[in-house]
């Protein structure tokens, strides 16, 4: 599995330009959030970064005030349930998600956004959502694809080398 978690080292500029071109350009996903885990005595999340990519005005505001929130840390909860279950990866169907959202804005949000899919990425610093509204066909989310994808962004874009 590729470690994600460079992602929450990046500048805040830098990590934007990935993730709209990892996470929106390639993938097409609606929205992407990257959680902070503030540990203990906190215990909440706090939002890094946030991308909504869609033209629905009432979606884009119920994600900002999403993104905006600071969930508390519950592993029954979305954000939360990978990065405290320690999963690299973690993919929940709408049916599924709805029940595990931290706030109400959150479920609206996901309604009014359509979105179908979310795949949490626990990392060791907090978790990354992405929310997609269709549901993956196939190999669409193939993590081994992913990492290559990440690999190649992170190349060209960061001017890294990973070899």
């Amino acid at each position: 599995m590729y470690n994600m978690d460079f992602i929450f080292h990046l500048e805040e500029g830098e990590r934007l330009t990935f993730l709209h071109q990892l996470l929106i350009q390639t993938f097409g996903c609606t929205y992407i959030c990257v959680w902070s885990y503030l540990p203990q005595p906190c215990n909440y999340f706090i939002p890094l970064d946030g991308l909504f990519n869609g033209d629905n005005i009432v979606a884009r505001r119920l994600f900002e005030e999403y993104n905006h929130s600071l969930p508390i840390a519950n592993d029954g909860h979305v954000p939360g349930l990978a990065f405290l279950n320690s999963l690299p990866y973690l993919e929940l169907q709408f049916h599924d998600l709805q029940s595990l959202v931290a706030t109400p804005v959150q479920l609206q949000f996901y309604r009014e956004a359509g979105i179908k899919t979310a795949i949490l990425m626990g990392c060791s610093a907090g978790e990354i959502e992405v929310g997609m509204s269709i549901i993956p066909e196939g190999d669409a989310w193939d993590m081994s694809a992913f990492q290559e994808a990440v690999k190649g962004i992170i190349i060209v874009y960061l001017k890294c080398d990973l070899t």
